[in-house]
C-alpha cells in the first residue's frame, strides 16, 4: 500500500469518526430520542419507498406528450419499473461489495453513547455487528428512490434527497454505519439508477408490455402490485421467508 493510499484511508477514518461522534451525540441526547431513532430508521424508509413508487405510478400527464409535468404518465410508469430494477441491482451490488470489503460496523468497534438499557442494546448490536458495513443497503434504497423522484420532479426530488440525508444521519448516529458507508451506498444506488435509465429506451418495448398489463388486467395486476409494495414496506420479509422455506424444503429432500 502506497503512502498516498495510507494517508487517504487515515483521512477518511478521521472524518468518519468525527461525523459519527456528532451524529451519535445528536441521536443519543435522550433515551426517548434514541428509541425513536431506532424505530424510525428501521421500518419507515421502506414504507416511504413503497409509497414513493405508488405515487410515481400515478404521476405525470395523462396524455402521451408531457405538458404540465416533465414526464407523461406512461413515461413515469416506465420510470417506476426502471427504479425497481435499479433497486434490485443496487442491493446485489452492495452485498457483493460487503463481501469484498469486510468492514466492521461502528457498533462493533467504536465507543458510542447509548442511553438505553444494556440488555436492549445488546440485542440490537448482536444482530448487526456480523453484517458488512460498506456500503449501506439502506442508503441504496434511500438514494435510488430520491434520484428516481428527482427525474420526475426536481422540487420533490430535492425534498426526497433531504429525507434520505435525514435517515442516513439516523443510521450513522445509531452506530449502524460509518458516514462513508452511507455515501458508498448512495453512489452504488445512483450508479445503478443511472445505468438502468440510460438503457431505458432500449428496453421500452418490455416496459410498455408490462404497463399494458395494468390496463388490460387491472383486477389481477393491481392486487399483485399492492402485495409487492406491501412486502417492500416490510423489507421483503415474505419474499425472504418464502426463499428460506424453499431452500429448507429442498435441503430436506
Amino acid at each position: 500500500m502506497t503512502t498516498w493510499s495510507v494517508w487517504l484511508l487515515q483521512w477518511i477514518l478521521k472524518i468518519d469518526t468525527q461525523l459519527l461522534r456528532w451524529a451519535n451525540e445528536w441521536v443519543a441526547r435522550s433515551p426517548r430520542s434514541f428509541y425513536k431513532a431506532l424505530e424510525v430508521s428501521h421500518r419507515v424508509p421502506w414504507i416511504l419507498a413503497a409509497v414513493a413508487l405508488a405515487w410515481m405510478w400515478f404521476w405525470g400527464d395523462e396524455g402521451m406528450v408531457p405538458v404540465r409535468y416533465r414526464l407523461s404518465r406512461w413515461e413515469s410508469r416506465r420510470r417506476v419499473l426502471s427504479t425497481i430494477i435499479a433497486l434490485v441491482g443496487g442491493f446485489f451490488g452492495a452485498r457483493a461489495l460487503q463481501d469484498v470489503i469486510p468492514r466492521l460496523r461502528p457498533v462493533a468497534v467504536a465507543p458510542l453513547q447509548v442511553p438505553i438499557p444494556p440488555q436492549a442494546w445488546e440485542y440490537v448490536r448482536s444482530s448487526l455487528e456480523l453484517q458488512g458495513a460498506f456500503p449501506s443497503d439502506h442508503a441504496v434504497l434511500l438514494f435510488v428512490i430520491a434520484g428516481a423522484i428527482f427525474t420526475v420532479s426536481r422540487r420533490l426530488g430535492w425534498i426526497a434527497g433531504l429525507v434520505a440525508l435525514y435517515f442516513s444521519v439516523l443510521r450513522v448516529g445509531l452506530g449502524f454505519h460509518w458516514p462513508s458507508d452511507m455515501l458508498g451506498g448512495a453512489l452504488v444506488g445512483w450508479t445503478a439508477l443511472a445505468v438502468v435509465i440510460f438503457f431505458e429506451r432500449h428496453i421500452s418495448v418490455l416496459w410498455d408490455f408490462v404497463v399494458r398489463l395494468f390496463y388490460r388486467y387491472p383486477r389481477v395486476i393491481y392486487p399483485l402490485a399492492f402485495v409487492f409494495l406491501f412486502d417492500l414496506s416490510q423489507k421483503f420479509s415474505a419474499l425472504f421467508g418464502l426463499v428460506s422455506w424453499v431452500l429448507g424444503h429442498e435441503v430436506k429432500h
